[in-house]
């Protein structure tokens, strides 16, 4: 429901998003990173990548590499969230 809804309100920017960060690793990387950390979700971020490919906007290696920064976007705001309960 959260991938549906986040697709139907900024689908077209998360396209044109994902067209910028095509062949670009870094960028595809950190974009998964700052998209999973808004959306505190790296599952829903993982979806919405995957959806990409599957509507040829951006390539597969692209789509991995926005999901390697959406897992690491989570490790990062759990270590976050650890820090600020001690």
């Amino acid at each position: 429901m959260v991938r549906t809804g986040v697709m139907r309100s900024y689908g077209p920017v998360l396209r044109r998003w994902a067209r910028r960060a095509e062949g670009k690793w870094i960028t595809s990387f950190i974009s998964g990173l700052f998209v999973a950390i808004a959306l505190q979700s790296s599952t829903v971020t993982a979806m919405i990548a995957a959806s990409f490919p599957a509507q040829n906007v951006m390539a597969t290696s692209t789509a991995f590499l926005i999901m390697l920064g959406a897992d690491v976007g989570t490790a990062l705001a759990v270590l976050v969230l650890l820090q600020l309960d001690r």
